[in-house]
């Protein structure tokens, strides 16, 4: 941040714009507008993990979006290459848990950018869409530079494991279907769409390897 009397690094920064715009939020308020009966806003947050695990800034705005009748539904994207490193998958998980643990708002968690994954990685989609560490760590070669944290990181997977709360869905671009499921996802969490059904489709190996062909 430039501002020489603040003197404040990219994080410090975020913060102090974070808890500026919770001291104006009458300003927001009249630039959302009063008429909000059919419209998506989408709020694309900042990517800085302290904001939702750490701190109630978030916390407090989609608190404040409710009183003024919006209903609020958390996406929580991760890349799909987290899915090439077992350990790090864990950790963007965690990640995923504690946003949805601090915030307390309806949360979909998703694997984005499916279309860059290859065909080996894809073909071991289905251990991660609904995450259990101890089939994902076992694929995790033990060496004498992981061997100290691989104990620590089953314990972590545990916890993850006891709360059974996250779950992934893959979204890839190519794949229109994949962007409908997700809007008729949000739309039922939300109430939106009462009397609509989800539609649930297998990503089976064989589907995604023809479809890599085709591309």
């Amino acid at each position: 941040m430039q501002d020489k009397l603040l003197n404040l690094g990219p994080n410090g920064a975020l913060l102090y714009c974070m808890e500026y715009l919770l001291g104006h939020m009458d300003w927001l308020h009249e630039q959302l507008g009063e008429d909000l009966d059919g419209d998506y806003y989408l709020f694309d947050c900042p990517g800085q993990i302290e904001l939702y695990t750490h701190l109630n800034l978030m916390k407090t705005l989609a608190r404040t979006l409710e009183t003024w009748s919006f209903r609020i539904c958390g996406i929580y994207t991760i890349d799909a290459h987290f899915l090439t490193d077992s350990t790090k998958f864990i950790a963007g998980a965690m990640s995923a848990l504690g946003a949805m643990v601090n915030l307390e708002i309806p949360h979909v968690s998703i694997l984005t950018k499916m279309d860059l994954m290859s065909k080996k990685d894809k073909k071991r989609l289905h251990s991660y869409l609904e995450p259990d560490s101890e089939s994902i760590l076992m694929s995790e070669v033990e060496t004498k530079w992981n061997s100290k944290f691989l104990k620590l990181t089953a314990a972590v997977g545990k916890v993850l494991d006891n709360y059974g709360l996250v779950r992934f869905y893959p979204l890839d671009m190519r794949r229109s279907k994949d962007m409908e499921s997700l809007v008729l996802m949000i739309d039922i969490i939300m109430g939106v769409s009462e009397d609509a059904d989800v539609k649930t489709q297998d990503f089976d190996a064989e589907e995604m390897e023809a479809e890599d062909n085709i591309s």
